[in-house]
């Protein structure tokens, strides 16, 4: 899916032909994609972006922030509970001044970005004063970290959950061996540790800003959900 910000709306393009590309700077149109599969090459071909900060992420387990010569390369993991194991999927995300390119390896995921961009698009369309092109942009990268990172309810409640009924067994069975499950649900928290761990590094370099394509407005956001992520690994 292609999208292009126009002056008050969001446009939908049906195919890579259509964009246009210009000189990038303030007033240069600006640019949504969301792919899955290898859907993405041509379009990051279209842009002049190397395919190659992608493959290298999809061969590590950790989230990655690369801040390159024309833009800001990120990848992160989802945190997401797989029966009593967990697991991650993996968004790849390409950051300019007049482009935003998603990757998601999963449906879900690329179900929620595209909500994301419709919601913002209803918002860009009745509310265009608190909008520019580039903030608008920025927003919808904000926008994913903060519903698809640390905000999944269900995912902390079956953790509480599973903590609560752990303590009322040892309570209630003093003399039963709960050493594996103590081991599982350690395994878990470790595991969301990690990811909070990471999530905290790639926010300190998007606020660092390297390349300036964060506006403003979007750096206080920024600021602001770094907070709630701090205290989540808290």
């Amino acid at each position: 899916m292609i999208f292009k910000i126009s002056d008050d709306d969001i446009l939908e393009l049906n195919q890579l032909e259509e964009i246009q590309l210009e000189e990038e700077g303030e007033d240069s149109s600006k640019y949504i994609c969301l792919f899955t599969g290898e859907d993405s090459l041509e379009a990051l071909e279209t842009f002049g972006f190397s395919p190659s900060p992608m493959d290298e992420a999809y061969d590590s387990a950790t989230m990655i922030f690369e801040s390159h010569d024309r833009f800001d390369f990120l990848s992160i993991n989802l945190p997401v509970m797989q029966t009593n194991l967990y697991g991650s999927e993996k968004v790849i995300i390409y950051h300019s001044k007049g482009s935003l390119i998603f990757h998601a390896n999963q449906e879900a995921s690329f179900n929620e970005i595209y909500n994301i961009i419709f919601t913002l698009k209803s918002k860009y369309q009745s509310q265009k004063e608190l909008y520019d092109s580039t903030h608008l942009m920025n927003r919808i990268l904000y926008s994913f970290l903060e519903k698809m990172t640390i905000f999944n309810m269900d995912l902390m409640d079956e953790f509480e959950i599973k903590v609560y009924e752990l303590e009322t067994s040892l309570i209630e069975s003093l003399n039963s061996d709960y050493v594996e499950d103590i081991i599982m649900l350690r395994k878990d928290l470790f595991g969301l540790k990690k990811h909070y761990q990471q999530l905290l590094d790639i926010m300190d370099e998007l606020q660092e800003n390297e390349n300036q394509f964060m506006d403003e407005k979007t750096l206080k956001l920024l600021k602001i959900f770094d907070s709630k992520v701090s205290r989540h690994y808290n």
